[in-house]
C-alpha cells in the first residue's frame, strides 16, 4: 500500500492512474488535482442522456466515463481527489458498504474540522456541513480491487454544471440550479475565504496516512504508465463513451444523498403533462405540472395534494386514486401507474 502523491495532472491523469493500480496487481491512495475542468459520468449512466455534448464541445469540456459507480459531475482545479484502491481480500476493507464509506471518508471528514468545518458523514456516502454536501464519492470494483473515489470542494462553479447536464427544458436547468447551490457548498464559503490547495492536501495525506498507519511514498513506474496509457486509449474512445447506459423512465439528477431533481413527460386523461419535482428525505418537496391542453386548476388543485406526500409507490397509487375518484377524473388504471412510478422512489 502505497501514497501517490500526483500533484496537479492534466484532466485524464487525474482519472486514470486509479484506473491503472488494479490492472497492475497494486493497492494504493491516489491524491491529486486536474488543471482543467472536464465532465466524468459514472459507470451505469448514458452519455447522451446525462450530458448536453454541444454545450461541451462549444466549451472545449472533455467528458471522461469512469469504471465505479455515481452520477454525473463537473471536475475542475478547484478540487482536490482522494483515490483509494484496496483488494477485496485486505482485512481493512468492511464488507458492509455503508461502513465501507464511513471508515475510508473519515480522512476527510478530519480534514474539514482540522479548517474548523464541522463536517459529519451522511450514509451512504456524504460528507456534510450543515446539512450541506461538500464532498462527492463513488466506489466500484475493478477485478479484484475495490476503487474508491472522492473530493474535496474548495469551490465549485454551479452555473457550468448545471450547462453540462442535458435537460430537456431550461426550466429544469434552473432548478437544477437553484438546487445545487441550497444542498451544495464548499470549503471557501464555509471559511468565507479561498483555502491553501496544499494545506489542505498536507492534512489529507496526515489523515489517511495516521488511517493506514504508514503509507510510504510511491512513483509510477514503468509497468504503470504502459497501462496507463493503454487505458487511455480506451476511455477517450467513442466506443467506451457512447455505450449505452442504464435507462430510465424519467430524466432524473441526484444533487445529494436523498436529494433528486426529476422531470418527465406523461398522459393524464389522454392528454399530454410534464412532471417536474424534487424529492427530498423520501418527501416530494417540490412538484410542478405543466398541460397546455389540461385545465390549469385541476393541475395546480393535484399539486397542492401532492406535495409533501411520501415517494413510496404504492401509497402514491391510493392517493392518486382517491384524487380521481374526488375530483371525478377520467385517469386511466395505466396513467395512475405511470404517474406514481415518475412520483416515486427509485428502488
Amino acid at each position: 500500500m502505497k501514497l501517490y502523491d500526483l500533484g496537479q495532472v492534466s484532466w485524464l491523469d487525474s482519472q486514470i492512474f486509479y484506473h491503472t493500480l488494479p490492472r497492475v496487481d497494486r493497492e494504493g491512495l491516489v491524491v491529486c488535482q486536474p488543471d482543467s475542468p472536464y465532465v466524468s459520468i459514472g459507470f451505469h449512466q448514458d452519455l447522451f442522456t446525462e450530458v448536453d455534448l454541444d454545450y461541451c464541445m462549444k466549451n472545449k469540456i472533455p467528458v471522461f466515463k469512469r469504471e465505479v459507480g455515481g452520477g454525473t459531475v463537473y471536475l475542475d482545479q478547484n478540487q482536490i481527489f482522494f483515490q483509494l484502491v484496496l483488494h477485496k481480500k485486505n482485512p481493512l476493507v468492511p464488507l458492509d458498504r455503508s461502513k465501507f464509506y464511513q471508515k475510508f471518508l473519515q480522512p476527510a471528514i478530519r480534514t474539514l474540522h482540522s479548517l474548523n468545518i464541522p463536517a459529519q458523514f451522511r450514509p451512504h456516502c456524504d460528507i456534510v456541513v450543515n446539512r450541506r454536501k461538500i464532498s462527492g464519492n463513488g466506489a466500484g470494483e475493478i477485478g479484484d480491487y475495490v476503487v474508491f473515489a472522492g473530493n474535496l470542494l474548495f469551490d465549485f462553479d454551479f452555473q457550468t454544471m448545471a450547462n453540462v447536464l442535458m435537460v430537456p427544458n431550461e426550466n429544469l436547468r434552473q432548478l437544477l440550479l437553484e438546487q445545487m447551490q441550497s444542498n451544495l457548498t464548499t470549503i471557501s464559503r464555509e471559511l468565507n475565504h479561498k483555502p491553501d490547495p496544499d494545506l489542505i492536501k498536507d492534512r489529507l495525506i496526515s489523515s489517511f496516512t495516521e488511517l493506514f498507519e504508514n503509507l510510504p511514498a510511491g512513483v509510477p513506474d514503468e509497468l504503470c504508465l504502459q497501462e496507463a496509457a493503454a487505458l487511455k486509449l480506451k476511455h477517450t474512445s467513442k466506443e467506451w463513451l457512447t455505450e449505452p447506459g442504464r435507462k430510465l423512465p424519467y430524466r432524473e439528477v441526484k444533487i445529494a444523498e436523498g436529494v433528486y431533481v426529476r422531470s418527465a413527460d406523461l398522459a393524464l386523461q389522454g392528454l399530454p403533462v410534464n412532471v417536474t419535482l424534487v424529492l427530498k428525505a423520501e418527501i416530494i418537496d417540490q412538484i410542478k405540472l405543466a398541460g397546455q391542453d389540461q385545465p390549469l386548476s385541476g393541475l395546480r388543485v393535484l399539486e397542492n395534494i401532492l406535495k409533501g406526500r411520501k415517494g413510496h409507490k404504492e401509497e402514491l397509487i391510493t392517493v392518486l386514486n382517491s384524487i380521481k375518484k374526488a375530483m371525478n377524473l377520467n385517469f386511466s388504471t395505466g396513467e395512475v401507474s405511470e404517474f406514481a412510478k415518475i412520483l416515486a422512489l427509485r428502488a
